[in-house]
């Protein structure tokens, strides 16, 4: 091993899904679900099959797992409150290069949460307008249906049309 190598960070790649439990994955004993690219994830990497949530709400428990403690530690009970510095900032401070893709509710919005890029997919089928209710903000889910000149249907697929709508432009 040269020197070189034995001084080089790995390379972390945190999945966090909501929702989604390991047995639902084909490589942690559920052979019948279609999941190639998690199961090579397993494979070459680390999953963890035994973690519980620290509270019912996600950005309370998805505030846990980057604070470290639980929600009566980090005071985040609800969606969009403020969050204290993490062990993203910590890592960045560290010389990585941290992203975001996906939803995280920082609050503010657009805070940076340690990590240098945020492609963020926060709303499901309406943009975020702020306090100040003045400034929508599209997230990056929409900014790319835009671009493609499509139109994002209502996630309430429960009306035939809206269903139909999901399915034939998204489903």
């Amino acid at each position: 091993m040269s020197s070189d190598s034995k001084h080089q960070k790995p390379n972390i790649v945190l999945i966090m899904t909501d929702q989604q439990r390991s047995d639902t994955i084909a490589e942690l004993d559920c052979p019948w679900m279609q999941t190639p690219n998690l199961d090579k994830l397993v494979k070459e990497g680390m999953s963890f099959t035994n973690c519980f949530v620290t509270s019912p709400v996600c950005v309370s428990s998805r505030a846990s797992v980057f604070l470290g403690a639980y929600p009566h530690t980090t005071n985040v009970y609800t969606n969009f409150e403020v969050w204290q510095p993490n062990w993203v900032q910590w890592l960045a401070e560290s010389g990585y290069h941290c992203v975001n893709i996906g939803k995280m509710h920082i609050n503010p919005y657009d805070a940076k949460g340690g990590f240098h890029q945020r492609f963020c997919v926060e709303n499901k089928d309406r943009p975020l307008f702020l306090e100040d209710h003045e400034r929508a903000i599209y997230d990056e889910w929409d900014k790319a249906l835009k671009a493609k000149g499509l139109e994002k249907p209502s996630r309430y697929t429960r009306v035939r049309d809206n269903r139909d709508a999901f399915m034939q432009n998204l489903g």
